[in-house]
């Protein structure tokens, strides 16, 4: 893969983006952050493909190169990042090569790899902390409905699901039209943003890498009391919810202390033959942090969440593309 090619330099940022775009959002305070980053790599691995002449194997060397760059620079990730990775570029891969960049496989591609996004959230929870999680949904909601003299029958969870995975495959479709669309764009927009780009090039760049753990944790730990404790109020026994606190530890321990070592040391030997190009990507990390920010502070001036997003995304890869510093 040639360092000065444009397949490499999307690969670069995609890589970049699963393993410090989140931080950068959160320090410029877009929420929402899962839902963006991925919805970054569905545009750039439709650039990819692009740019690659829709070459299937291209695509999925590059797909390879960021699952690589982000076990070593992102170790603790549990195993599900890396599947989510890789499925997006295999369908991508898939798609592109069969039907070209086109506006019906942005489309195909969009919807398929944000419904795979939303439905991999559902089965962590799930697999996490078993039935009992959507159980205890249906039961709190439905407790609140009999406050006010409603009684339906309707899961209510199942109802959310349904709400969650349209809400990602209408996110998918709008992915896909302004991934189809936004080749045209690009030359153009940089000879608008080139002589910004200078005014803001000397200013001081820094950004504090944001440590989540804590975070994480708590959130497993109030999602496990939430459960216990509606299950608890509405009859169940003490027991099933010691279980389900057991349950959930050893289900981690096995994720964290067993499959994410051995997904790692396989992701570490299929890398001997990519040295090279990790290590270009490697070097390459602060500087795409650098044009990140770059382009952070050119849509800043956005206040509209969306807006901000859409121009921050398009600065970056123009930026990425087109900016040498």
């Amino acid at each position: 893969m040639q360092k000065t090619g444009n397949v490499y330099k999307l690969t670069a940022l995609w890589a970049f983006s699963e393993c410090s775009l989140g931080g950068l959002m959160h320090l410029f305070k877009i929420p929402f952050t899962g839902f963006f980053v991925g919805g970054f790599a569905v545009i750039l691995i439709g650039l990819i493909s692009l740019y690659s002449n829709h070459n299937y194997k291209t695509i999925t060397q590059a797909t390879l190169l960021v699952i690589m760059v982000k076990a070593a620079v992102s170790p603790q990730s549990p195993p599900a990042a890396y599947f989510a990775v890789l499925f997006q570029g295999f369908i991508g891969a898939i798609i592109f090569s069969s039907l070209g960049f086109k506006l019906i496989s942005t489309l195909l591609f969009g919807v398929i790899a944000m419904v795979e996004s939303s439905l991999q959230l559902i089965i962590n929870k799930t697999i996490f902390y078993g039935l009992n999680f959507w159980k205890a949904i249906d039961l709190l909601f439905n407790n609140i409905l009999n406050e006010f003299g409603i009684i339906i029958s309707q899961s209510f969870s199942l109802v959310l699901i349904s709400i969650y995975v349209l809400l990602y495959a209408l996110w998918g479709l709008l992915l896909g039209y302004w991934c189809y669309f936004l080749p045209n764009k690009l030359s153009n927009k940089w000879i608008g943003i080139s002589k910004e780009i200078e005014s803001i090039n000397t200013i001081e760049l820094s950004s504090k890498k944001q440590n989540n753990i804590n975070l994480k944790w708590l959130g497993i730990l109030s999602t496990l009391l939430f459960v216990v404790i509606v299950l608890y109020v509405n009859g169940g026994k003490i027991w099933i919810g010691i279980f389900l606190i057991l349950r959930t530890i050893a289900i981690m321990a096995l994720l964290y202390f067993v499959v994410a070592p051995l997904v790692i040391n396989l992701i570490k030997k299929k890398s001997l033959n990519n040295q090279n190009n990790i290590h270009s990507i490697l070097v390459d990390l602060p500087k795409m942090k650098h044009k990140s920010l770059l382009a952070m502070q050119l849509a800043n001036k956005n206040k509209n969440v969306f807006v901000k997003y859409k121009a921050f995304i398009e600065n970056i890869i123009i930026i990425t593309l087109y900016h040498e510093a």
